[in-house]
């Protein structure tokens, strides 16, 4: 993933989406919008794939927990939360191409991402 750099130095992996999507299921109660964008090595990409086909393999990687630790009791969970992808178009301005991405998160605050998900009432 894209890393946005912030004050101080510290960068995430992704920012919160201030915009109300109407059409997503329980947003704003237990599912929230995340943008974020995709580097990947298109020399690397067959020409088959569309952008949204390799947007959903990068998000199926992105949903495997890590590997359970030595004498753990519990199974990890995956680092980003459950993500859905919700939106996904090609960039192609200076440097690398990559996918700028609209992922549907089910974690309101998650340290790895910029900002706080908004609460609808």
């Amino acid at each position: 993933m894209f890393e946005y750099s912030g004050s101080g130095g510290k960068s995430k992996k992704g920012r919160y989406h201030g915009s109300i999507f109407h059409d997503i299921p329980g947003f704003g109660k237990r599912r929230w919008v995340v943008a974020a964008r995709l580097l990947f090595d298109s020399s690397n990409v067959s020409v088959d794939y569309d952008e949204n086909e390799l947007a959903s393999a990068c998000v199926a990687f992105l949903n495997k927990p890590p590997p359970r630790q030595k004498f753990a009791k519990r199974q990890p969970f995956p680092k980003y939360g459950k993500l859905e992808l919700y939106r996904a178009h090609t960039l192609e301005r200076d440097g690398p191409p990559c996918l700028s991405v609209l992922l549907v998160v089910d974690d309101i605050k998650n340290p790895n991402f910029w900002g706080k998900g908004t609460v609808l009432q």
